[in-house]
């Protein structure tokens, strides 16, 4: 093969595998925040996941009582959960306390896009336990 042709099919390799690999890549991590609502017991549960993507998510739980009053309570911990995968998928993460009525932490626990559960055990002020249940979809 002449030198010429050789010049021409390295330089057309270093452009396809540029393309290849700026089109695989973070930015298309735009899936959008996540807003729920779920009542139990007189209290809706408010769960916000930013930015809704498979990976690294910041959730923030926000409560209030039938009167649309904040709530604070004892504790939260919220159950990251894969229904179609069985026992794999599972997480858990303990909230910490951010104002009256919010709860937040950050962490990977959505680990792929698909179906997602999240259960989200409070404890009220009188030391009585709630739990909220949340489905959502994490898309690609």
């Amino acid at each position: 093969m002449p030198k010429q042709q050789m010049k021409w099919l390295g330089w057309l390799g270093a452009i396809f595998l540029l393309l290849a690999v700026t089109g695989c890549g973070g930015s298309d991590k735009k899936a959008g925040n996540i807003e729920l609502q779920a009542t139990q017991d007189g209290y809706q549960a408010k769960l916000e996941i930013k930015p809704g993507i498979a990976g690294v998510n910041t959730y923030t739980v926000t409560i209030t009582n039938d009167q649309a009053q904040a709530e604070s309570g004892q504790g939260a911990v919220l159950h990251f959960e894969m229904p179609s995968m069985d026992t794999h998928g599972k997480s858990e993460k303990e909230l910490k306390k951010k104002k009256e009525a919010s709860w937040q932490e950050s962490g990977p626990h959505i680990m792929m896009p698909g179906e997602w559960q999240s259960t989200l055990e409070w404890k009220d002020d009188q030391g009585k336990d709630h739990t909220f249940l949340y489905n959502y979809e994490i898309k690609e």
